[in-house]
């Protein structure tokens, strides 16, 4: 065999058992989740939620965002990651959200695990929906709300919240982005584009 057809032959397996460990990450991610992470919370233990207005709460301790149980109200940290006051404005045909510099470094120093990392969004201490921050470095589908804090840079600091990952077609549920307290805060807030 020639340097250059076991070249192509490594290639090639390199690529089978790529592609293999992507489709084995994305089998075993979506036939295991137990709720729709996009399906509004109860509200009924929401003591750690402040009266923040807009807010993205992370949950405490590490629970990954196909763990967390819906019947139940999983505990949030007790400041906002983002809150209001680190928002410059939200598209909201987009749903993206341009950030202050201090929103900017709270998402930069998040450190993300392939699995994800559970958030909830909150308007007036009332929890609206949760999702996933979720980076592009993962092989793991996930069928609810994401933000990929990869795509954030200090010249672009603009987060967005989109459906389902890899791409919209794995999200499934119902789309809350564009809940009418979400978009009334923000509105009263002059945040909204």
């Amino acid at each position: 065999m020639h340097q250059s057809e076991k070249m192509k032959s490594f290639r090639l397996t390199i690529g089978i058992l790529a592609l293999l460990l992507v489709l084995a990450g994305c089998n075993n991610s979506s036939k295991d989740i137990p709720i729709n992470a996009q399906t509004s919370l109860p509200t009924e233990n929401t003591s750690s939620v402040s009266d923040n207005e807009f807010s993205i709460y992370l949950l405490e301790g590490e629970i990954a965002p196909e763990d967390i149980d819906i019947q139940g109200t999983p505990e949030l940290e007790d400041e906002p990651l983002i809150s209001i006051d680190d928002i410059v404005r939200y598209d909201k045909a987009t749903h993206e959200i341009q950030l202050t510099d201090e929103g900017y470094e709270k998402i930069y120093k998040l450190s993300i695990p392939t699995n994800g990392k559970a958030f909830v969004v909150c308007v007036n201490g009332e929890r609206i929906y949760s999702g996933a921050f979720w980076a592009a470095y993962s092989s793991l589908s996930f069928d609810g709300i994401i933000i990929d804090p990869l795509l954030v840079t200090k010249e672009n600091p603009v987060i967005q919240i989109t459906l389902g990952y890899p791409g919209s077609s794995f999200f499934q549920g119902e789309d809350l982005r564009s809940d009418s307290r979400i978009m009334q805060v923000l509105e009263e807030a002059g945040k909204i584009k």
